[in-house]
């Protein structure tokens, strides 16, 4: 899996896996090897096991993944915005105040 570009991580239930939808918007997959008697690992560690593993390719490739100052800031200001209610009032609010 390339680490060059930003991405999503999907994971899909045992059962049922991924959407349709999820599916046929996904530019690659990625299959965890199994050994032994595990016919499959549960989500959480799934998801565990390619975080670990991508979090260390990422610190070894010398890569630049962290966000920079300005997109911390934004990455929290949407978050604000999706979580507050009227948190557009509360914004305009704010900046008369400067």
């Amino acid at each position: 899996m390339p680490l060059d570009n930003k991405c999503a991580l999907l994971f899909g239930t045992e059962l049922s896996g991924l959407s349709d939808l999820a599916i046929a918007n996904s530019d690659e997959f990625l299959r965890i090897p199994q050994f032994g008697f595990t016919e499959s690992y549960n989500i959480s560690v799934s998801a565990a096991l390619v975080l670990f593993t991508l979090t260390n390719r990422l610190h070894q490739s010398g890569t630049c993944w962290r966000l920079n100052a300005e997109e911390i800031i934004d990455t929290k200001l949407e978050w604000a915005r999706r979580t507050i209610k009227r948190s557009g009032l509360i914004e305009e609010q704010f900046l008369k105040q400067k």
